[in-house]
């Protein structure tokens, strides 16, 4: 029966996974995005820990943690068709917006931040980690999003070579997480454009997004190939380990955190009770002030998994190597509340995709700049369903403020 439920599981994955990707050229939203979040990030992820790399586990936790996966898919479903209210109208009066602002200032700074980040990034990759060389690092990857955004509208090359230029030195960064935020920001700005002179994506603009997706996915596994997984791992073979963690799936880990986080909340170790979700509304505050401060979920999960001790702390994290896992949207949500936790959140989840969807459209980017930053939470969407919240939303939170900051300062 349980090996049955596994090969169902594997077709609906690929179901969801072909009908969200197919349905973005149709029209964009986050919906989309969350049926591809949870088509790999849990469905595809659950059948390949069973057919590519199963581990011994017990049989009970296994059998809930596939129930509880269909059990948030539903609830989220029921969220997303609950809501029906629109919550945004498109603003068809904005303030004008200043290029000779955008060109004489914006521009030169933000490539002055930029060749800063990409030397430290080389030389001092350490110093990075800094949170005010973070911070500086967003200006210039919040005005690589508007020049692909000018460039479409204005189809000048000046803007398609500052793009270019800005995306070559951004090849530094070693986050997959940042590539994918910046993947779900430059996709609807793509699609919104064809939306917004009521065009329709030709077929070979389709194909070509296709290889461009499957080039991405490739790209993603290759800045993995410096880390040891353990079987098929080869020192200094940086396309021998990216190909294996392609064929082999080695991205999608998360079903086996969630098997131990269902197998080990409450019996072993208490529940978090939100904790982990509040660490988002303590991220800019610094460390060094309050160095117990909340963390997201997938630090104290490396230290469970490898100490069995929940009290988590810097020093002991530090000690493990910084092991951090995935828990996943539904090991966190287990791990903070339980049962309850899944469908609260799931449910919640989808009314937020929901009021996401009915409030902003692609093509509103055309109409006023600032709904450019709106769309730097599509990310959240995808992300939330393999990572723990924290993880899935810092980013997205970085490039909201500092696209609304450009486009404030420009507008007149």
């Amino acid at each position: 029966m349980i090996e049955g439920t596994f090969y169902i599981t594997l077709f609906f994955s690929l179901t969801l996974i072909f009908f969200g990707f197919h349905r973005f050229f149709v029209e964009f939203s986050t919906f989309k995005i969350a049926l591809l979040g949870f088509g790999i990030m849990i469905f595809l992820d659950i059948a390949s820990f069973h057919f590519i790399d199963p581990k011994p586990i017990k049989k009970s936790s296994l059998i809930f943690a596939l129930i509880y996966s269909y059990l948030s898919f539903l609830i989220f479903l029921i969220g997303y068709n609950f809501t029906k209210k629109a919550y945004r109208k498109v603003n068809n009066n904005p303030k004008s917006f200043s290029m000779y602002k955008f060109e004489k200032i914006i521009i030169p700074i933000s490539f002055i931040f930029l060749i800063v980040f990409a030397v430290l990034q080389v030389l001092y990759p350490a110093e990075t980690k800094n949170p005010f060389f973070l911070l500086i690092s967003f200006l210039p990857k919040a005005t690589t999003v508007l020049f692909f955004l000018f460039y479409l509208e204005t189809r000048k090359k000046k803007y398609l070579i500052f793009f270019l230029i800005f995306m070559m030195f951004s090849l530094t960064e070693t986050s997959r997480r940042i590539y994918i935020t910046l993947f779900f920001i430059l996709l609807p700005i793509f699609i919104g454009y064809f939306n917004y002179r009521n065009k329709i994506l030709p077929r070979r603009t389709k194909n070509f997004l296709v290889i461009i997706g499957l080039s991405f996915f490739i790209f993603l596994n290759y800045l993995r190939a410096n880390h040891d997984f353990g079987e098929g791992y080869k020192e200094d073979n940086l396309i021998g380990n990216t190909w294996h963690y392609i064929i082999s799936l080695k991205s999608l880990d998360t079903f086996y955190n969630t098997t131990f986080i269902i197998e080990n909340f409450p019996n072993r170790f208490n529940y978090y009770l939100g904790e982990t979700y509040s660490s988002v509304l303590f991220m800019f505050v610094p460390r060094a002030i309050w160095l117990d401060k909340p963390v997201g979920f997938a630090a104290p999960l490396g230290v469970l998994q490898r100490n069995g001790e929940q009290d988590f702390t810097l020093a002991e994290w530090q000690e493990i190597n910084m092991y951090s896992l995935s828990p996943g949207f539904i090991g966190e949500a287990y791990a903070n509340l339980g049962i309850i936790g899944i469908i609260t959140l799931s449910f919640v989840f989808g009314v937020q995709c929901k009021k996401f969807d009915l409030s902003f459209r692609p093509e509103m980017m055309y109409h006023n700049y600032k709904y450019v930053s709106y769309f730097a939470w599509c990310a959240a969407f995808f992300l939330l369903l393999r990572g723990d919240f924290f993880s899935a939303v810092y980013f997205s939170v970085f490039y909201f403020i500092f696209i609304r900051l450009i486009v404030k300062y420009c507008q007149n």
